[in-house]
């Protein structure tokens, strides 16, 4: 049996998922992303697409505070 990936999470939008979040249990954290993942694509929760409500990439790198769709985990 292989060991377990070691990930990082970091902050991200509420609305940002990607389908490793539904199916590992260390990446199932509301607001938080494993940014290290390069072959999954994300996507919003808000527009169920590759693009948030404003017509932007939903990404680690692009869902940050300061973009106007944004919302914070509490």
């Amino acid at each position: 049996m292989s060991e377990a990936r070691t990930i990082k999470l970091t902050a991200s939008c509420l609305h940002l998922r990607n389908k490793a979040m539904y199916s590992d249990g260390q990446q199932d954290v509301r607001g938080m992303v494993d940014e290290s993942i390069d072959t999954i694509p994300f996507f919003c929760t808000q527009t169920c697409d590759c693009l948030g409500p404003d017509n932007e990439p939903a990404s680690p790198q692009d869902c940050k505070p300061g973009r106007k769709c944004y919302t914070k985990a509490e």
